[in-house]
């Protein structure tokens, strides 16, 4: 099973997209080799990849979650609140527990309402997301407040190329793997997502695995949104909204697809990080931010036309 998570198309594709974007980049701005540009791609990374990780769990199971934005934006300014420059281990720590409860919270209610009441999961998390906006809003209405990075560096410590939220990402990417690969609860996710009415003839709990893949969701977002403030160093009620967008067109682009059942944490982890690299080769070579959407929004149309047309043809 972990081999077939490496060793597919979509996994191959990005890979070479990322070598090609990688080599193209460089030869046109050399700024981007540096080192420091390095450095800079990879705490880039993340949160966007954390939330991948997440929206990779809900897509298995044929949902989606929109709730991402929401959530990691209201993280940010629980942030703001409780950390200052005066903060120590403490403050930090009710912070951490804070968001982990915030973002259980936030898939237990997804859950609930997708897995037990039978609502659509595309306007359940949108409106849930709405609800983590509004929260975030409440707190702080425009970026405010100072979280050192002395304060979190037991989180966020950098130094050269030596990136400590990279290595959590790497040890949290392992465990997902692990998860899905090799435990019954990861194979019940893509039995579910694979054929709903199969797995209930099954005997797999469908509700109950539904459930729990919001949680995670939730989860491994709320962990993204951890690892924005600290990179901010502030909190912003409206940071978190575009990783929403970005993360769905991450998992797409690396095999997910909507119906369910279909994809691997790998592909979305290097989807994520073809979407960064995109990015920053964009203001390396002098293109607005502002049109960074055009390009966006073509790449989502054309991930989801591709996953349209092979299940047309399979």
């Amino acid at each position: 099973m972990i081999r077939h998570f490496f060793v597919n198309r979509f996994v191959i594709s990005l890979v070479a997209v990322l070598l090609g974007m990688g080599i193209l980049t460089g030869a046109l701005s050399p700024a981007f080799r540096k080192p420091e540009n390095l450095g800079n791609l990879m705490s880039q990374a993340v949160p966007l990849c954390f939330a991948a990780l997440g929206q990779t769990f809900a897509l298995l199971v044929g949902g989606v979650d929109l709730s991402v934005g929401g959530l990691m934006s209201t993280i940010t300014a629980i942030g703001a609140h409780l950390i200052n420059a005066s903060s120590g281990t403490k403050e930090v720590l009710q912070w951490l527990i804070c968001s982990i409860i915030l973002s259980i919270l936030f898939g237990a209610v997804n859950g609930t309402l997708i897995a037990h009441l039978g609502l659509q999961p595309l306007i359940t998390t949108l409106c849930t997301g709405i609800v983590g906006q509004g929260i975030a809003l409440a707190l702080v209405r425009r970026p405010s407040g100072y979280i050192p990075r002395s304060v979190v560096k037991f989180l966020a410590y950098e130094k050269g190329l030596l990136r400590l939220p990279v290595i959590y990402l790497l040890i949290s990417f392992i465990l997902v793997l692990f998860y899905l690969g090799y435990t019954r609860p990861g194979r019940h996710i893509y039995a579910v997502g694979g054929n709903k009415r199969a797995a209930m003839v099954a005997g797999i709990p469908v509700s109950s695995v539904v459930m729990k893949a919001y949680i995670l969701a939730s989860l491994f977002s709320g962990i993204g949104g951890v690892f924005l403030t600290c990179r901010l160093g502030c909190g912003d009620p409206t940071v978190g909204n575009p990783f929403t967008l970005d993360s769905v067109i991450a998992v797409l682009l690396g095999g997910m697809s909507f119906a369910g059942g279909e994809g691997t944490p790998v592909g979305s982890m290097l989807g994520g990080l073809l979407l960064v690299v995109i990015g920053n080769a964009l203001n390396m070579v002098g293109i607005s931010p502002f049109y960074q959407y055009i390009v966006k929004g073509v790449i989502f149309l054309t991930a989801v036309a591709i996953h349209g047309r092979q299940r047309r043809h399979s």
